[in-house]
């Protein structure tokens, strides 16, 4: 949802100003995916940008914000439960 990756931006900026640890979990998902947003998750996330997008046109640099926050997550070192029970 655009709320969750809302979240995700201010995670990474609160790790980048702070310094604040943070631990990505990937529930059913390969860091790989997130970064490069492939798959079910790439097509989910032009939808809700598309969606963001419609509803207000002074988001334009909104999903360039989640781009650059996915990737700087995904590139993390993290649990990957897929992997984990």
């Amino acid at each position: 949802s655009s709320w969750c990756l809302d979240e995700l931006v201010h995670i990474m900026e609160c790790q980048k100003t702070y310094g604040q640890v943070v631990i990505p979990v990937f529930y059913h998902v390969s860091p790989f995916t997130v970064r490069k947003r492939t798959g079910d998750f790439g097509k989910l996330l032009k939808i809700t940008g598309n969606q963001t997008m419609s509803k207000s046109r002074k988001n334009e640099g909104l999903m360039s914000k989640w781009r650059k926050a996915l990737n700087d997550v995904a590139n993390l070192s993290g649990i990957h439960v897929s992997v984990f029970r």
